[in-house]
């Protein structure tokens, strides 16, 4: 599994740096000295990363190809414009492989964002309880949940991407790894 921790002052140096991703679009609208950090882990069927920025910004560009892709707000002082959509602090947020994106970041915004490869997901969603009405939900680009469920759900995805980061022992052999993408993509198809 692939770790790391990068802190910016340019908004394009942060961009460079979000693997995977096809940023055509990431500029900065409010004015100032830019400071972010951009937290990443990749496993063999996931890549998932947190991005903190002091700035507003709107970011434009494409979806890795043959994933689906999930975004969590963590803190989020302001609303978000997702696909052109109002996205409140209590929506998940999610694209398809290769799909286009926009996205207007209020100052301050801290995200949660998970990609994982289709056939892993597909695979995994045929297993669970009510994988047609999930499938279904996810045609939309923003889903609003109840705030309680959303909060339960960050605290527990943040706990697991946080000890990942820093604990070898959950990344360590390709057991642990599964455990860790199994572990991440049930508590958002829990969510939905």
């Amino acid at each position: 599994m692939n770790r790391s921790t990068h802190h910016f002052q340019d908004v394009h140096a942060h961009a460079a740096s979000v693997a995977h991703w096809s940023q055509l679009l990431y500029s900065q609208l409010a004015a100032g000295a830019l400071e972010s950090s951009l937290q990443q882990l990749s496993s063999e069927h996931c890549h998932a990363f947190r991005e903190r920025i002091n700035k507003r910004v709107v970011q434009q560009g494409e979806a890795p190809r043959d994933s689906v892709c999930f975004a969590i707000p963590i803190s989020m002082p302001g609303t978000v414009r997702m696909q052109g959509r109002d996205a409140d602090g209590s929506s998940l947020y999610f694209l398809r492989g290769g799909e286009e994106f926009m996205c207007h970041m209020p100052t301050g915004m801290d995200l949660l964002s998970i990609a994982f490869d289709r056939a892993f997901f597909d695979a995994t969603l045929r297993e669970v309880p009510f994988a047609d009405d999930i499938a279904r939900l996810l045609r939309q680009p923003v889903i609003k949940v109840p705030a309680q469920r959303f909060v339960e759900c960050r605290q527990r995805l943040m706990a697991i991407f946080s000890e990942a980061l820093v604990n070898d022992e959950m990344s360590g052999t390709p057991a642990r790894q599964d455990e860790l993408e199994h572990a991440l993509l049930g508590e958002l198809l829990r969510l939905v």
